[in-house]
Formats: structure tokens, sequence, C-alpha cells
């Protein structure tokens, strides 16, 4: 096969290929029961063929020669429903595992908010903590804030430190002060 041809040809990942030309598509198949039987009925064809120029129609052997045809094309047949079919389960697989994919992926955001969501609560806490040294607290005394969980990421007023908590933790900061 030339470099040509072979670079026209869509291979999949068992080596049957495909080729499209001119919106008519000729398929290379190396299943080998497949092939197998498409030759195979080539030959009764090819047989049945030649008989049929030196018997009359209702020879015998070449009755015999036409009821092997039609099993072998019924075996056909059915060969190719259950590569159909094979293939639909597949396309299935691959529509699901892309459906989990996507879902994972929508997750990302999400994932990726939160843990920017604990950072940010953590700076604030450290932020927090230094602002408190600078006014002259005491270490001992504001250490807790460095652990604290619950800071208000959204605060309503914008004016000072306090902002960022809710009243229980002003309540319980001011009882820490004392």
């Amino acid at each position: 096969m030339s470099n040509e041809i072979r670079d026209s040809l869509k291979y999949t990942e068992n080596h049957e290929w495909l080729k499209i030309d001119d919106n008519k598509a000729v398929v290379g198949i190396t299943d080998p029961a497949l092939n197998s039987m498409v030759v195979n009925l080539g030959e009764l064809y090819s047989s049945k063929s030649k008989l049929s120029f030196s018997v009359q129609e209702k020879n015998p052997s070449l009755l015999a020669l036409e009821n092997e045809i039609q099993y072998m094309r019924a075996s056909l047949e059915e060969n190719l429903k259950n590569l159909i079919s094979n293939a639909q389960i597949q396309l299935d697989n691959l529509q699901e595992r892309k459906g989990q994919i996507n879902y994972q992926l929508s997750q990302l955001p999400k994932t990726e908010q939160d843990l920017v969501n604990i950072k940010r609560q953590f700076d604030l806490n450290n932020e927090l903590y230094q602002l408190l040294i600078n006014y002259g607290y005491k270490r001992k005394k504001i250490q807790f804030i460095l652990n604290a969980p619950k800071i208000n990421t959204t605060p309503k007023i914008h004016n000072n430190w306090e902002d960022y908590y809710d009243d229980d933790w002003l309540s319980y900061i001011k009882e820490k002060e004392i």
C-alpha cells in the first residue's frame, strides 16, 4: 500500500481502517472470523456462478450451494449485528465515562473556591493576629486567633477588624482580653 493511500486511511485501535471517498465509506475489517466469512461467501458466490453455467436451476449441487450461501449470509449478518451491538456497548461506556469526567471537571471550580476560602480564612486570622499585636495586645492573649475556624470572609462593614467576626466571636475575643 503506498504512503499516499495509507495516509488517507483512519485507523482504529485494532488496526481496522476506514477510508472516506466522495461520501462513500470503505471499511477494512481485521476481525478474523468476519474476514473468513466474507472470503467464504465470495468463494460460494464464485462457485455458484461457475456451476450455474453448466447445470440446471434445480440441480442438487446448485441448490446445496444456494443453501450454503443463505446460511453464510445469515451467519455474516448475525456476526455483524453482534459487532454493532458490541460497538454500541463500548460507545455507551465511553459516553458514561465522558459524563463522569465532565462531572469531575465541573466540580473543580467549587473545590478551588473552597480552597481559596480556606486560605482566605487562614490569611485573615493571621492578619488579625498581626494587627492586634501591632495594637499592643499580648501574644499569649490572642494566640487562639491563629486557630480560629469561624471567620466571616464577607464583612458587612470594612471599618475595622471587628467587622470580620460575628457577635459570638466578638464576645469570645473580649473574654480572652480580660
